[in-house]
């Protein structure tokens, strides 16, 4: 049987190849008026049929896709956060069932990576595991329902939200998804604040500014000790909560572990850091136009790691831990080499990984960890040992 043809994304046009997502966006303009960048950047992500993260079959990661992470460089990542699981698991009484849950799983390597960790880790630890893959999107659910139904996990799932779900015990896995919240942009311009939205004439997108009219957007304006340099850019995330909100709720004891590039609220809105830090990531190239070809190409803005904390103790977390991902993977990463002969190829593609994950010009200093604990768990801070003083950043 032939394969379905895949769902085109350009319609047919006399006059050149305009997105059928760039139409979409062009509506919604001439009917609502300039879009806050957000909503742009939701649909340029997230639309159901159109949006880069919505196709199953585009090769978003790795040599041949737009940008690396840490999944992608080999199965040493999810090695080292199963350490890390287990280590949780263990000091909480090793209960019959821990419930794992990530949200935005791509192409589902993380959970293969930890779940044959886990079994060759502790069999106990695996036994208990159940992996909640939290995916949204319809195409891509049924694209990791596919993979992970050719697997020989039986406690590997794929679910919608994370809305109806309530554990007793279990951990939040997020990794590199907070970046690809959406963003409203802000410009300082004439001593104060200006939100830029997104309008288009007949060839493109283009920028305008106007005044804050969404009252969250003003709470949330960022707080500097002096007033930014003219022409300041920068990015505000109202996300949070809402992304947060729902994770949490499904657990009543656990671990939350947020993994991204970012910043402290007070060097991400530093002085020098005129342009923010919005960039486009396409065939391994970054770039600031941000509004060209929406869907064909990764957009993504740095975490904000203060207000993530502050966030999560709103909604009644306490933050357990802040490090970069080199002292962090560190930590963890002994007991895994000590295990491997040192002579093996395998003990030669771990370092090499390793290096990759943890060198300050790759990975290493790019990426954060930030823990959360939701009581009555009881924390297990080794990671955090290179770093203790981290949460005093924050």
């Amino acid at each position: 049987m032939n394969d379905p043809a895949p769902t085109p994304i350009y319609p047919p046009s006399s006059e050149g190849a305009t997105s059928l997502l760039a139409t979409h966006l062009r509506h919604r303009i001439e009917r609502e008026g300039p879009l806050p960048f957000a909503t742009f950047m939701a649909e340029a992500l997230y639309h159901p049929d159109w949006g880069y993260y919505s196709a199953p079959d585009r090769i978003r990661v790795g040599r041949k896709g737009d940008f690396i992470t840490s999944v992608s460089v080999g199965s040493t990542f999810g090695k080292l956060l199963a350490a890390r699981l287990h280590s949780f698991w263990h000091t909480n009484g090793s209960p019959p069932a821990f419930h794992l849950l990530e949200p935005g799983p791509e192409s589902g390597d993380l959970a293969l990576d930890i779940l044959s960790a886990a079994a060759a880790l502790d069999p106990a630890f695996h036994q208990a595991l159940h992996y909640h893959a939290i995916e949204p999107l319809e195409a891509k659910a049924l694209s990791l329902q596919a993979r992970f139904a050719n697997s020989s996990e039986p406690r590997l799932a794929v679910l919608p939200s994370a809305a109806d779900l309530h554990f007793p015990f279990g951990a939040v896995l997020a990794n590199e998804i907070i970046d690809a919240l959406p963003v409203h942009l802000l410009q300082w311009h004439h001593d104060q604040w200006q939100e830029r939205r997104v309008t288009c004439d007949a060839k493109a997108f283009l920028w305008t500014t106007a005044p804050l009219t969404i009252p969250e957007l003003r709470d949330a304006l960022p707080t500097t000790p002096a007033s930014p340099p003219e022409g300041y850019f920068t990015e505000v995330c109202l996300e949070y909560t809402h992304f947060l909100a729902p994770l949490s709720a499904t657990l009543q004891a656990g671990l939350l572990l947020l993994i991204d590039y970012g910043h402290t609220e007070a060097d991400y809105y530093a002085p020098t850091r005129i342009n923010g830090t919005l960039q486009t990531f396409h065939q391994h190239k970054a770039t600031d136009h941000p509004l060209h070809d929406p869907g064909s190409r990764d957009l993504t803005a740095h975490a904000n790691f203060t207000r993530l904390a502050a966030t999560g103790r709103a909604l009644g977390l306490t933050p357990t831990g802040f490090t970069r991902q080199e002292r962090y993977l560190t930590a963890l990463a002994e007991p895994l080499l000590a295990n491997l002969d040192p002579s093996s190829d395998e003990f030669a593609a771990t370092i090499r990984q390793f290096r990759t994950l943890t060198h300050p010009a790759m990975l290493g200093s790019s990426f954060h960890m930030l823990e959360f604990i939701k009581a009555p768990a009881t924390p297990c801070n080794k990671p955090f040992q290179f770093e203790l003083r981290g949460l005093e950043l924050l």
